[in-house]
């Protein structure tokens, strides 16, 4: 089993701040969560694959 991440370790990982990310979860703009009681967790490969569809610099993005 994978070792979940904290919210503090999504903002280092991803070099944003806490606030950010807690911004993100609650717009649904960020990598998905887990609820665990009060804790919110992520788990790392779903943090990878968000990051991975993020768009890169220099490509275009569709408008729809």
């Amino acid at each position: 089993m994978t070792s979940l991440l904290t919210e503090r370790d999504v903002a280092r990982v991803t070099g944003v701040s806490l606030g950010t990310v807690r911004r993100w979860r609650q717009r649904r703009q960020g990598p998905p969560s887990i609820k665990l009681g009060a804790l919110v967790r992520y788990v790392p490969e779903n943090l990878i694959a968000w990051i991975e569809s993020r768009p890169k610099g220099g490509e275009q993005q569709e408008v729809a």
